[in-house]
């Protein structure tokens, strides 16, 4: 038997930055209940799993202050205005990694936090990479690392790789980035 939808009878904003906004939604429940539901609504964003010539994948470093230290991470980052979630991927692959690639391709997506908040995330996979110089964000300083397939699998196994975003990239796009470096390897 499917539960029933909540019926929603208002939402309203109460604060924005330039990243997300903290909105406050009412509900009816089936009994006739009114709740309110505060979540974050933003318009999403994309993590890349990019592929070298030499079959490693790329994964960064870097310091993240809301959990007071580092983190090892897919490159990743919020919807940019007007862009779509693959020109999004690109520019943000590139800024990370100061690599471009040739073929950004979609693999899947997965909510971030289905009870917190409304985004949804994109999954790419990126390969025929090329050294590139483009600017950082000056919030953002990066270590730029290279792994093998199994090096990721062991670090997740390790706890050393925690990052969700990452985690769930992993599971969504390691068939792909596996074909494609099989792909490679074949020629």
């Amino acid at each position: 038997m499917p539960l029933k939808k909540w019926e929603k009878v208002s939402d309203e904003l109460l604060a924005r930055n330039p990243y997300w906004e903290y909105r406050l939604s009412r509900h009816l429940l089936s009994s006739g209940k009114e709740v309110k539901y505060y979540y974050a609504h933003d318009a999403g964003g994309s993590m890349i799993v990019g592929v070298n010539a030499e079959g490693k994948i790329a994964m960064v470093n870097q310091f993240r202050p809301v959990i007071d230290k580092e983190s090892l991470e897919f490159p990743a980052g919020g919807k940019q205005s007007g862009k779509t979630e693959e020109e999004t991927a690109s520019a943000e692959f590139a800024e990370e990694t100061q690599f471009s690639a040739k073929h950004v391709d979609r693999a899947g997506f997965f909510e971030a936090s289905s009870g917190l908040t409304d985004q949804v995330a994109s999954v790419f996979v990126a390969y025929d990479l090329s050294p590139c110089s483009i600017a950082k964000d000056e919030t953002e300083d990066f270590e730029l690392f290279w792994f093998t397939p199994a090096e990721i699998d062991q670090m997740i196994a390790e706890g050393r790789i925690t990052n969700g975003w990452s985690l769930a990239t992993w599971t969504i796009a390691k068939k792909k980035a596996l074909e494609i470096i099989a792909e490679q390897k074949q020629g």
